[in-house]
């Protein structure tokens, strides 16, 4: 109970300066998002913010693959709480879900925050633009939603950018990929209850196949099963709200469902994974090739030349791993946010 009661203090609380930047260990970070179709890509980017304070990583832009204004606006409004509005984002044109979801309008008109600052990029001449800035081989890709912005990047051309074409440029600048795609189960499992075909393949098929069919760099698969055996608890969402609703991510968790409820922990678990490989989260699969059929569905073949693996998760480590995820998503704020003072009566609104 005392835990408990530490962890609602500590959640989205505003309480020590921020660290300093730039750490020559920070792992530079470009997260590719659908955010607003589920509420782990929020909680996912909270993550990275606490993490670029511990000087982990450093968040060099944000692409969004939901083609919705409001993914852009929301985004922002979060990376403005944590104290990075300067954090770039690029928008994908002709994406697979124009909806608005459930929060990522309803939040910023709650808050009064109703148009983006600034026009966002385009998702592709951001993500060429930002790998060419980069030293060879040291950028970390984390794809937590579907692969249209990746499969155009690798098909683009030189532009005023980089000489390069994208597949040249994806080689030289990328390190490795993590994404949350695809599902691993023992027995090739197929069906909704196996999260196969999974969400971020199944909505933009033809994009899934061709880039990882393609993807010149090492490429770790974060799968369906791995984040469905962790799960954030709604509960500790809802206490803390009530203390500082003031908080975008904490109101568009209570947006997004009927509070309280608890949920997996998809794109949280491919971002330990991308920010921090060698914690022993997880295990990784032999090397071989992810396979994406016309359905959508992922399969895996050994080959020990293969760029490809995916991770295993054991079940003893599920304590540990959520009890990481909810310190993370737990310490970015008061590490970094700017408080705002919003009325009770907000709370009442979600």
């Amino acid at each position: 109970m005392l835990g408990i009661r530490l962890f609602v203090l500590r959640l989205f609380m505003v309480e020590l300066p921020a660290l300093a930047h730039g750490s020559s260990n920070a792992t530079p970070v470009i997260l590719d998002t659908d955010m607003g179709n589920d509420i782990d890509d929020a909680l996912a980017l909270v993550m990275l913010h606490t993490l670029q304070s511990s000087g982990e990583c450093e968040i060099l832009g944000i692409t969004l693959s939901k083609d919705n204004p409001w993914a852009a606006i929301y985004t922002e409004q979060v990376n403005r709480f944590y104290g990075r509005p300067q954090i770039p984002i690029g928008a994908v044109q002709r994406g697979a879900t124009p909806d608005e979801g459930p929060f990522i309008r309803r939040i910023p008109e709650l808050f009064g925050e109703k148009c983006f600052s600034r026009k966002p990029d385009d998702a592709v001449t951001l993500l060429r633009r930002m790998l060419s800035s980069q030293p060879d081989q040291s950028v970390v890709i984390l794809t937590i939603g579907f692969l249209t912005n990746m499969s155009r990047l690798l098909n683009s051309l030189p532009d005023a950018d980089s000489p390069l074409d994208g597949m040249e440029l994806f080689s030289r600048k990328v390190n490795r990929v993590c994404s949350m795609a695809g599902s691993f189960r023992p027995g090739k499992a197929v069906g909704p209850d196996s999260g196969n075909p999974e969400y971020n393949i199944r909505t933009d098929i033809p994009a899934a196949r061709s880039f990882f069919g393609r993807c010149p760099r090492p490429v770790v698969f974060s799968g369906f099963e791995v984040g469905a055996a962790i799960v954030f608890p709604g509960a500790f969402i809802e206490k803390a709200l009530a203390e500082n609703p003031g908080n975008p991510v904490a109101a568009a968790y209570a947006a997004y469902l009927p509070m309280p409820y608890d949920r997996p922990c998809w794109d949280q678990s491919a971002v330990l994974q991308a920010i921090r490989p060698n914690a022993g989260y997880f295990r990784l699969s032999d090397p071989g090739c992810v396979t994406v059929d016309s359905s959508g569905q992922s399969g895996f073949i050994n080959d020990p030349d293969g760029l490809h693996r995916y991770l295993i998760l054991d079940e003893e480590n599920v304590p540990r791993i959520r009890r990481e995820i909810l310190d993370l998503c737990s310490m970015g704020s008061h590490l970094t946010a700017q408080p705002k003072i919003v009325s009770k009566d907000l709370f009442l609104q979600l």
